[in-house]
C-alpha cells in the first residue's frame, strides 16, 4: 500500500510540474516552426529511426512529442544529454533550468569551442558524371581544430549505373550526417578526386554555431532517405544551418530540385556570406602551371617524368631561368602525385618525386616570382 501511495505521489508530481506551464504556451510551442524543425517534421517525419521520438503514438503528434520531451527532461536527466538542442530551445521558452549530470560525450563533442563556420563547395569529380553538379559540406573551426559536417548517400561500392540512377532519384538509398576531421576530407577531395574547393565563410555567432552542432549531435546516428535531386547534400545542410536561430527560414527558399550551387545563392542573397576563399586541386594546379610553360620547358618536364633526365641535372642547368625551374618543378610534382592515385602507377617515380619536393622546400619555389 505504501509503495502504491509513493508511486501515485510521484506521478502526481510529474503531472503537476508539467501542467504548471500554461497549456496555451505549450500549444504555441508545439506549433512553433523551430519545434517542427527539431523533429524534421513536414506533414510527416523525415527521420527513419523510431527511437528518435519519445511519443508512443503511431503518427507524429507535435504536441504529444513536446509533452513527452518535457516529462523526459524532468524524470531522467540523461534525456537532456541525448537531446541537447531540444533542451536548450525548450529551456529558453519555459525556463526549466533543471539540474542534470555532466554530459561527458556531448562535452567532448563541443570541446574544441568552434567559433567559425563555412560552407564549402567542391567542383565535380574528374571523370565522374554522378558528381556533375559538385558537392557541398560544412566546415566548423576553432583555434586548434577543423571538422567537416557531411551528408552523403550510403551507396554500395559495386552498383550499375541504371540501378544507381533509379535508387538515387526515387529514394532507394539511406544517408546520415557525418562529423569528420577536415584535413582528411580536404586530402580526399583535392589530392585523390582532384576537386577544387571554394570556402564561403558564414556570418554566425558562436552561440548560433553551437545551436547547429547541438542538433547535429542529436541526429548523427539517425537514418534518412536520400533523393539525389531534392533531399541531398545541399538541401539537408541548409536545413541544418537553419538551426542557428529559431527565426531562420532558409529552408523555405529551397526549390523542389536542389543542386549544390543553389544553397550558395540562398546564403549570399540572405546576407550570410562574409568571405570567399578557394583552394585548387592538384589537377587544376598542374593545368595552371602547364599553361605558363613554353614547348622547351614542357619537353624538359616530359624527360623528368619519364626519368630520361635526372632532377639535379635539370635543376643545375644554368641556361634555365629560376622562374622556368619553378614551373617545371611544381608541374612535375603535381603530375607524379596525380599519377600516384592510379592502380598502374610506376613506383620508380617516387625517387624523383622526393628530390623535387626537397628542391621545392629548400628553395621556397612557391614564393618565387
Amino acid at each position: 500500500m505504501r509503495k502504491l501511495i509513493c508511486r501515485f505521489l510521484f506521478l502526481l508530481f510529474l503531472s503537476t510540474s508539467l501542467f504548471a506551464y500554461d497549456n496555451l504556451i505549450l500549444d504555441e510551442l508545439s506549433v512553433h516552426p523551430y519545434w517542427a524543425k527539431l523533429l524534421h517534421y513536414d506533414k510527416t517525419t523525415l527521420i527513419n529511426n523510431k527511437d528518435f521520438f519519445l511519443s508512443k503514438k503511431e503518427n507524429i503528434d507535435l504536441k504529444d512529442e513536446l509533452l513527452e520531451t518535457i516529462k523526459a527532461f524532468q524524470n531522467n536527466s540523461s534525456s537532456i544529454c541525448k537531446y541537447p538542442a531540444r533542451y536548450k530551445w525548450i529551456n529558453s521558452k519555459l525556463h526549466l533550468n533543471l539540474k542534470h549530470a555532466e554530459c561527458k560525450k556531448l562535452k567532448d563533442f563541443l570541446k574544441p569551442n568552434f567559433n567559425k563556420i563555412s560552407l564549402v563547395f567542391t567542383s565535380e569529380r574528374y571523370n565522374s558524371p554522378a558528381s556533375v553538379f559538385g558537392h557541398t559540406f560544412i566546415k566548423v573551426e576553432s583555434d586548434d581544430a577543423k571538422y567537416v559536417i557531411d551528408y552523403t548517400a550510403k551507396v554500395p561500392i559495386k552498383v550499375s549505373s541504371p540501378v544507381y540512377a533509379y535508387k538515387g532519384i526515387f529514394g532507394g538509398y539511406k544517408s546520415k550526417y557525418k562529423f569528420l576531421p577536415f584535413l582528411a576530407k580536404e586530402h580526399e577531395y583535392r589530392n585523390e578526386e582532384f576537386r577544387d574547393l571554394i570556402s564561403f565563410d558564414l556570418l554566425f555567432k558562436e552561440d548560433e554555431i553551437e545551436n547547429i552542432l547541438l542538433h547535429l549531435y542529436e541526429i548523427l546516428d539517425t537514418d534518412q532517405d536520400y533523393y539525389f535531386m531534392s533531399r541531398n547534400c545541399s538541401s539537408e545542410l541548409i536545413k541544418l544551418i537553419d538551426f542557428a536561430r529559431d527565426d531562420m527560414e532558409l529552408t523555405s527558399k529551397l526549390s523542389h530540385i536542389t543542386v549544390p550551387i543553389d544553397i550558395v545563392h540562398i546564403l549570399k542573397n540572405s546576407g550570410y556570406i562574409k568571405n570567399i576563399n578557394s583552394s585548387a586541386s592538384k589537377f587544376k594546379q598542374f593545368n595552371n602551371v602547364i599553361f605558363k610553360m613554353d614547348d622547351n620547358n614542357i619537353n624538359i618536364l616530359k624527360k623528368i617524368i619519364t626519368r630520361k633526365r635526372s632532377v639535379y641535372n635539370f635543376y643545375n642547368d644554368k641556361r634555365i631561368t629560376k622562374k622556368d625551374k619553378k614551373n617545371i618543378v611544381l608541374a612535375a610534382i603535381n603530375f607524379i602525385e596525380i599519377e600516384s592515385t592510379k592502380s598502374d602507377f610506376d613506383t620508380k617515380l617516387l625517387y624523383p618525386l622526393m628530390k623535387l619536393i626537397k628542391i621545392k622546400n629548400k628553395n621556397s619555389l612557391e614564393q618565387l616570382d
